[in-house]
């Protein structure tokens, strides 16, 4: 039976204690006790061993301060993590004179108790004859140290929060992802040369997808096979190497390109199964990697792979539910023979016309996805109006003018760029300004749904309606010459005659 780790919560805020609870189990192979005074804290202290202890600064009664004073008196291997919503230099020492392992601060973050967690119970199981509160000689020199651990600790807490805050970003790009990774690992433990692999499955050989310090044909050609070489063989395991200076290695390697024989790899890991390996060799300042600084590495990795499982997901179901919706457009418009693929159509002269005005390729990707779903909305209109063989009615008209918004409601929930929401909702506006549903005028109307005005009213001109035939390409050509600069932007229907060939310049 896998062995648990007894924990204690000392603080009087109920919900402190059941987040902090809640994180502590997340972690794992923990068993977690919670009581909101000093007095009754004490008292378990006493009865009960312990493993690790987190204690609020203030607390009723009996403040945290002097509960730790009793604990360390009780015990004095029993690492103690102060907690503080108000940190200050001033108390961040005090706790460590009266002998705190360690200090956490409000509001909680998941990576920074794991962090301490980590690092306590490991120096606890590594060191049991240590204690924290070693006497060092003369008051200054007990001073230097604890100023020193302070220092560390602050940093530490910084680089807890860089990686939560660069690790939490919603524009995920997975290269670039990798090179943040990268980035921060270095930062963290000082590296010179540090890589990310990731396991290429059907070749079974671990390839560098980000790299620092590396020589860039090194980059582009080294492949590890699964088991081989150190990276490879610590994707194997699924478990964390440090190598430390002069230590002996539990694989044999050569080095000689590198300064030392320091080195950390830990591997990426979801759901149990491990897809990359993180590595980091030779510190700028040639001295070796610590236990420190691979847990720091550990919290990374983990919240880097928490944050590709995430977007994984994310991009799963978000692109089966945009595929729903644009099965949805199709069986709309599967219904009426005038009306089929009229979107994909759309789609395509708008495309052509936005490369034509040099948009920017997130422009292009805009309107290629956004395109797609621009009457969207039309699901929200009975039938019989939008397949009626004769004149709308003024008030079926007032409806079918209602579709921009229904479409806009319907994609809302998706979280789309606006560039992406414009298009839905305001490609039937008018350049002046007698369109639906805001009545923009001119630039008012935002660009890419510029473009696909014109594209869809060419589509719709060159196809039959229950109401009326098609016209013919060149019919509408001269339509869209004649409405350029009232109805429609001139700009944007320059760009599509020129890649239809046409010039604005000659008459219709």
């Amino acid at each position: 039976m896998e062995e648990k780790y007894r924990i204690l919560i000392v603080d009087d805020d109920q919900d402190v204690r059941e987040t902090l609870r809640e994180i502590l189990l997340r972690i794992g192979r923990v068993q977690v006790d919670c009581v909101g005074d000093g007095e009754t804290g004490f008292s378990l202290i006493q009865k009960r061993d312990f493993d690790l202890a987190f204690i609020d600064m203030r607390l009723p009664g009996m403040d945290g301060l002097k509960l730790l004073k009793l604990v360390k008196s009780h015990d004095s291997r029993l690492p103690v993590v102060m907690i503080t919503g108000f940190p200050s230099v001033d108390s961040a020492i005090q706790t460590m004179k009266d002998g705190a392992a360690d200090f956490i601060t409000k509001p909680l973050r998941f990576q920074q108790i794991e962090h301490v967690v980590e690092k306590q119970l490991f120096q606890r199981a590594g060191s049991p004859g240590e204690a924290l509160t070693t006497a060092v000689g003369t008051e200054e020199e007990t001073s230097g140290a604890l100023s020193a651990r302070l220092n560390s600790k602050i940093k530490e807490l910084s680089i807890l929060y860089s990686i939560s805050d660069s690790m939490g970003t919603a524009d995920f790009d997975v290269d670039r992802f990798y090179e943040r990774i990268v980035d921060l690992a270095s930062m963290i433990t000082g590296a010179e040369r540090t890589s990310l692999m990731i396991l290429d499955r059907e070749a079974n050989e671990l390839r560098i997808k980000a790299a620092r310090g590396l020589n860039e044909k090194i980059v582009g050609s080294a492949r590890v096979p699964l088991g081989h070489g150190v990276a490879g063989r610590v994707l194997k395991s699924g478990r964390p190497l440090l190598v430390k200076n002069k230590e002996f290695s539990p694989f044999r390697t050569q080095r000689k390109a590198y300064k030392t024989e320091s080195y950390v790899s830990i591997p990426l890991t979801i759901k149990g199964e491990t897809f990359g390996v993180l590595n980091v060799t030779d510190k700028t300042d040639g001295s070796q990697f610590d236990e420190g600084e691979t847990l720091l590495l550990l919290t990374l990795v983990r919240k880097a792979a928490l944050n590709i499982e995430n977007s994984f997901l994310y991009e799963t179901l978000y692109n089966n539910l945009i595929d729903t919706l644009q099965c949805l457009v199709t069986t709309l418009e599967a219904k009426d023979r005038h009306t089929q693929r009229h979107s994909e159509r759309v789609t395509d002269h708008a495309l052509r016309i936005a490369k034509a005005m040099s948009c920017s390729r997130e422009e292009i990707e805009s309107i290629r996805f956004a395109g797609l779903l621009h009457d969207i909305g039309k699901i929200g209109i009975h039938d019989v109006v939008l397949q009626k063989s004769d004149g709308l009615t003024e008030d079926e008209f007032s409806l079918v003018r209602t579709h921009p918004i229904i479409g806009q409601n319907i994609i809302r929930p998706l979280g789309l760029l606006p560039m992406e929401t414009a298009i839905v909702r305001n490609h039937h506006e008018r350049w002046d300004g007698q369109g639906y549903p805001d009545g923009l005028t001119g630039e008012e109307i935002p660009l890419l749904a510029r473009i696909l005005a014109v594209a869809d009213s060419f589509d719709a001109m060159t196809s039959d309606r229950p109401y009326r035939s098609a016209k013919t390409q060149q019919e509408a050509i001269d339509e869209l010459k004649r409405c350029a600069g009232s109805q429609f932007d001139r700009g944007v229907v320059e760009a599509f005659l020129h890649v239809n060939g046409s010039d604005l310049s000659k008459d219709g």
